[in-house]
């Protein structure tokens, strides 16, 4: 049965019907792959235009079967054409895997110097659990799920990347692998003479992930970007989110207010002494934010945040400890405060 007879109410069907099994279950009945770049758009959705169109035919002539995914081909000339006659929009949206974060660098390059004497093959343990490791963080930042997204033989890759900057592989007299980010370079500059920093950020990821399989808010909550004032600290940004949810925490938020309230009778900034209530009045009566002071690497799966954890600062100053990486502390902040303020 060609594309030539579907209808318009057979592919509303065939959208419906995707809508209530959900995308997985809607392609293993009929027998079709995910699309890799070509979607029809409806109502803001994407929907992957061969299998509904192959399936829309079943509903444009009751009676017939739906096209199995080798019948016909997708495409520019076949389903785009067949589904734009009718008036539905596709796109065409090729696959491309987004640019290494610097979590999975980190994770790379972690790996990379632990075998920097003696590379494993590709095909080893070692390099399927990175795979595994990576693709995970990796869907979690960018939401990415195609099947060949962070496999083995990229990861692989990306860690022998780092051997175009290692002197040890130079002396050899091979360049490496000459492909790669700005990302690797950066990474290896910040991290190749700080060994024990390296293991502490990576193990701060690897356990961030853990804390993802644990507890399906914090998921919700690390899958959500930075806002744009927000540097990402120097570990990466799966655990900067994390350090944001620990300071957004109402529950604990709120006790650590209550301890500085009954203890100094007052909520004021800890770097510049700005008091909200002393400035607006009622208005600001209790309204300051609080940091979390423990160094992100420090931020486990497994750690609770404690009262002492957390310093009230003012937006202003809460605001400069995260501007850039790597962020203040705050001493260093409060250094910074007296030294524009012509103290020093």
């Amino acid at each position: 049965m060609a594309l030539s007879t579907l209808t318009e109410a057979g592919v509303l069907a065939a959208l419906a019907e995707f809508d209530e099994l959900g995308r997985d279950a809607f392609l293993a009945r009929y027998g079709f792959r995910k699309s890799k770049s070509y979607f029809l758009v409806r109502n803001g959705q994407r929907y992957d235009s061969k299998a509904i169109a192959g399936v829309a035919v079943a509903f444009s002539q009751p009676g017939t079967d739906a096209l199995s995914a080798s019948a016909f081909s997708g495409g520019e000339a076949t389903v785009q054409a067949a589904l734009n006659r009718l008036g539905f929009e596709v796109v065409y949206e090729p696959s491309r895997n987004p640019d290494w974060s610097r979590d999975e660098l980190i994770l790379a390059f972690d790996f990379y110097m632990r075998h920097r004497d003696r590379m494993p093959d590709k095909s080893t343990a070692d390099v399927l659990d990175l795979s595994k490791e990576i693709s995970k963080l990796g869907k979690l930042i960018h939401a990415h799920a195609d099947e060949t997204f962070r496999n083995a033989n990229g990861v692989y890759m990306k860690a022998m990347n780092f051997r175009r900057f290692d002197p040890n592989f130079r002396e050899t007299g091979r360049a490496g692998l000459s492909r790669g980010g700005h990302g690797d370079e950066l990474v290896w500059r910040d991290f190749v003479d700080a060994p024990g920093a390296l293991a502490a950020a990576a193990a701060a990821i690897r356990s961030t992930l853990a804390l993802v399989d644990e507890d399906e808010e914090i998921a919700e909550q690390l899958a959500q970007p930075l806002e744009d004032d927000f540097a990402e600290a120097t570990e990466g940004g799966l655990v900067t989110r994390l350090h944001r949810t620990r300071e957004r925490n109402k529950a604990i938020v709120k006790r650590k207010k209550e301890a500085v309230a009954r203890q100094r009778g007052r909520l004021i900034c800890e770097a510049c002494e700005f008091d909200f209530e002393g400035r607006y009045g009622d208005r600001g009566r209790g309204f300051i934010e609080c940091h979390h002071v423990r160094p992100v690497s420090e931020l486990t799966g497994q750690s609770l945040t404690r009262l002492n954890d957390l310093a009230l600062l003012c937006s202003n100053c809460h605001r400069m400890v995260h501007a850039k990486a790597p962020w203040l502390s705050l001493v260093e902040l409060r250094a910074l405060i007296e030294r524009g303020a012509g103290l020093n």
